[in-house]
């Protein structure tokens, strides 16, 4: 053991222990009888040599044991605080020790009761560490790497996740309370201030008064601070644990706490985000910071669920693979995979290449990538269900190139490999002389993947509408030869059948991404009425194949996807009366895939979102009842689609764009300063996040500079000039970043945007 083994504070006087022996009128901070004068005194088989440590209510000896001969440690309870409480947490602590038996946590021989001048005293006999540190004494001591000290670190996990196991949570985890012995191997102590999740010990155990702190304050989590024990759990410890990797690491804690009031110190521990490692040590930056903030997450729900999980990212870490903490996007995957096997993966890396040719391979474009990641998942389900009408060779092809994107979102790299993905089965398709419905199907299912590839990659600036009629007009041309009622496998008939009903909502969204391309002051109505009548036909078709026995669930999703394309598009043609009905009738609709489709829980929760807020954007009066009562509940059911599925990067958009209209509305209309500033700060706030996560996406672009540019003129409109400035700079500071790495690459989109917003 070690001189600071036990704290040496006195004890304070506002504990139930100490109260309780004031009030049998015993000195309080001193002993009935000195603790030195058991040195030399035998205990049973042991005897005295020194004092190791001394704290408020416990001495720990070194002493000698008889036999086995060994060195041990003995802590006894100070003469004078026999209270029952007192020894009843004392017996407790050496119970809670005997039950762990681990190589990281300090072993207990022996317990019993030793007759002192005041009574029969507690002790409990345990194991004496030699010439041992504190965790970070001996880190620094021997100068250990940063490796080294993980590896040290991932054993106290360890340690601690076999207390976890035990039903012990130590509720006071802190460098001081972790000693490592000569060899390096660490061992957990003081479990004094631990807590046991076991009905047989708890019953037995001294619950301190609700409300009080225990532990030492610099390592307790949140739920310590606040005082709730009923929060407290393992996770508690999780994050003590993060606040000790973080100093193993830096040399520092992660708040600086220096001459704050204990008060102050509440505060900033439930309150304020932990600094970032990496500006103490750039060279921590990456994985070791996403593993130490994921520890520190002040919502225990978002921390380590355990230690164990905690140990197994820093052994992903160490060993180079992708660590939990973070989500895996393809290009961290591949990173972490050519560092570890760097040569054996230049030949992966070139078919990889081959995969994503012609895409724009940037620091911006795969961030985007990666936080698009969710689209990509529907577009994965949807070729995996297409798969099913395709032979074993082609459907085998088609999953290994999904293994490889399936993390690259709806990105232009992500479609590109896509439309090459569908060329090349179109060009295995043309060599086959057989003419049958399975190759029909397929070429078919080809060309319906390019054009929607090219479509969807106008969304984040890419995609042609050439290439993408071209697709569509191949694909027009199958369906009309294809006679459905001469098909006689099912899979294929209900495949085809899926196709018919998505060719004309790809129409439709060709038409409107070829209005949106025209230049300003073009006529883009031509175009628009197109898609009306495309959306109108679709419509019409699945109301037609739900009354003949189709899928239910298919005919409603199609009819409701159609009546929103209706809206949105007749929202655009200035005619707001007929685009209320299309948005009604699609209200209804999602109102039944609701009730049919429980699978689909947050999809469904999503199209009443939207719906609503369509309906109460495009009200005459927004001040109405009505229309407001509609925007609070979108705004409401968005918040919890976003609890339920919070990687899904679009809906956070919704969110944004729901606040922006709600924070108008009370800004300008109903007077509410503080409210509508408040929305609009947390829809800038989602705005700007989205932009660097997705910064080449125009909608993106546009998104932020149109909510900005509303921001400041209807705050000004109010004589709120410096919160729009305020909220508005932020944004922008934020955004600085993004503009100076893509003006590395050519492109000025950022730079424009932000120096319009900077204008007077």
């Amino acid at each position: 053991m070690v001189d600071d083994l036990a704290d040496t504070i006195p004890p304070d006087p506002n504990d139930p222990d100490v109260q309780e022996t004031i009030t049998r009128g015993e000195s309080v901070g001193h002993d009935v009888v000195p603790a030195d004068t058991l040195i030399g005194s035998r205990i049973g088989q042991y005897t005295i040599r020194r004092i190791i440590g001394s704290g408020g209510m416990g001495t720990v000896y070194e002493a000698l044991q008889k036999s086995p001969r060994r060195t041990v440690a003995i802590k006894m309870l100070k003469d004078g605080f026999q209270s029952p409480k007192a020894i009843q947490r004392f017996e407790f602590e050496s119970q809670l020790l005997a039950r762990l038996q681990h190589p990281g946590i300090a072993k207990v021989y022996e317990s019993g009761m030793h007759e002192g001048a005041s009574g029969n005293v507690p002790f409990f006999v345990m194991e004496y560490i030699a010439n041992a540190k504190t965790l970070t004494e001996y880190a620094q001591e021997r100068k250990l790497s940063t490796r080294e000290r993980l590896e040290l670190f991932r054993k106290v996990c360890a340690a601690v996740h076999h207390g976890h196991q035990k039903g012990i949570v130590h509720r006071d985890l802190k460098p001081g309370n972790i000693l490592v012995d000569v060899s390096g191997e660490p061992r957990i102590i003081d479990f004094g201030v631990a807590r046991s999740t076991d009905s047989d010990l708890l019953v037995t155990t001294l619950q301190t008064n609700v409300g009080t702190l225990v532990g030492t304050l610099q390592y307790m989590s949140p739920e310590q601070v606040e005082g709730d024990s009923n929060a407290i759990d393992t996770r508690s410890d999780v994050y003590a644990m993060g606040v000790i990797f973080f100093e193993l690491l830096s040399g520092q804690l992660p708040y600086d706490l220096r001459n704050a009031a204990i008060h102050e110190v509440a505060r900033v521990v439930m309150e304020e985000d932990p600094t970032r490692i990496s500006t103490i040590d750039r060279r921590l930056r990456g994985d070791v910071e996403t593993i130490a903030l994921k520890a520190l997450a002040k919502d225990r729900n978002r921390r380590y669920q355990s230690a164990l999980d905690l140990e197994h990212d820093i052994e992903r870490y160490l060993s180079g693979d992708p660590i939990d903490a973070r989500p895996a996007s393809m290009v961290y995957r591949l990173g972490k995979f050519t560092r570890k096997y760097r040569a054996a993966s230049i030949s992966a890396l070139i078919v990889l290449c081959a995969i994503i040719a012609g895409g724009i391979i940037s620091l911006l474009g795969w961030q985007e990538a990666e936080r698009q990641k969710a689209l990509v998942i529907a577009e994965r389900n949807e070729v995996e269900a297409r798969n099913d009408i395709l032979d074993e060779s082609i459907a085998g092809m088609l999953s290994d190139v999904m293994n490889q994107i399936r993390y690259l979102g709806n990105s232009a790299n992500a479609q590109r490999a896509l439309i090459d993905m569908a060329r090349d089965n179109l060009d295995k398709l043309v060599t086959e002389d057989r003419d049958t419905p399975m190759r029909r199907a397929q070429m078919l299912s080809a060309w319906m993947r390019i054009a929607k590839s090219h479509i969807n990659m106008s969304g984040v600036g890419y995609g042609s509408a050439e290439e993408a009629q071209s697709a569509l007009k191949n694909a027009s041309e199958l369906l009309e030869d294809i006679d459905d009622s001469a098909i006689e496998d099912e899979k294929i008939r209900r495949a085809i059948e899926s196709m018919r009903l998505d060719h004309p909502k790809q129409m439709a969204e060709l038409a409107r991404m070829q209005a949106s391309s025209l230049e300003p002051g073009q006529p883009r109505t031509e175009f628009l009425e197109a898609a009306l009548a495309e959306y109108r036909k679709r419509r019409d078709a699945a109301a037609a194949y739900g009354a003949a026995g189709g899928d239910e669930i298919k005919s409603v999703d199609v009819q409701y996807s159609s009546c929103m394309g209706m809206g949105n598009t007749l929202v655009e043609l200035a005619r707001e009366d007929e685009a209320i009905v299309q948005y009604e009738q699609a209200r209804e609709h999602a109102r039944r895939l609701e009730a049919i489709d429980q699978k689909n829980r947050t999809r469904r929760l999503r199209d009443r979102a939207i719906c609503l807020y369509a309906l109460a954007s495009v009200q005459p009066d927004t001040l109405s009842t009505k229309a407001r009562s509609q925007l609070d509940e979108a705004i409401e059911l968005t918040r919890a689609i976003i609890a339920l599925s919070p990687d899904n990067v679009r809906r956070l958009r919704d969110l944004a764009k729901m606040l922006a209209l709600r924070g108008e509305i009370r800004l300008v209309r109903l007077s509410d300063i503080d409210g509508g500033i408040g929305d609009y700060e947390e829809s800038i706030d989602h705005f700007t996040t989205r932009a660097i996560e997705s910064p080449m996406e125009p909608v993106s672009q546009s998104d932020f500079q149109d909510t900005v540019q509303s921001m400041m003129t209807h705050m000004a409109s109010v004589a709120r000039d410096e919160d729009g400035r305020r909220i508005k700079d932020l944004a922008v500071t934020q955004l600085q970043c993004i503009a100076e790495a893509e003006a590395k690459g050519g492109r000025t989109q950022w730079i424009e945007i932000l120096a319009s917003l900077q204008a007077p």
